[in-house]
This record gives C-alpha cells, structure tokens and sequence, in this order.
C-alpha cells in the first residue's frame, strides 16, 4: 500500500504526459495532411507552409521532451517497484 501512495504522482504524471503526446501527435498528423495539398506549395502559399514547418518542427522538439520525461516517469516506476520487491 505504501508503494502505491508513492508510485501515485509519477503514474499520474506520466499519464499525464502521454494525453499531451497524444495530442501533439494528432496535431502532427493534422500538418502532415495539410502538406500533402499540393496547392500548399505555390508562390501564395508560402507562408502558410512555412508557419506549418515551423510548427512542425516545434512539436516534434516537443514530443522528444515529452517522450524523455515519460521514460524517466517508467523508469522510476520501474527502480521503485523492483526495491519492493527486495
């Protein structure tokens, strides 16, 4: 019962982090389709698909950083529950 108390916050922040990857990724997947238009590549479109490159790329930043913080959430899950079990 203690290690579940203990455990408790880091589960929730790693739920946590994994809605907002989600949601990073849903995000991604909408940039994705809207530079598969081929009509999003002429000359009076150009700052749309350079704010959708930007963005693009801002996420992906994200995702990593999300993505890092997630595993450390798992692997002090992880060290905690192999502890006690010891």
């Amino acid at each position: 019962a203690e290690l579940r108390k203990q455990l408790a916050p880091i589960k929730k922040q790693a739920d946590k982090l994994e809605k907002q990857q989600e949601k990073i990724q849903n995000r991604l997947t909408e940039i994705e389709e809207a530079m598969a238009d081929t009509e999003l590549y002429q000359d009076s479109q150009k700052d749309k698909l350079t704010s959708l490159l930007t963005e693009q790329a801002e996420l992906k930043s994200n995702l990593e950083e999300l993505e890092m913080e997630w595993f450390e959430c798992q692997e002090q899950i992880e060290q905690m529950t192999e502890s006690a079990a010891l």
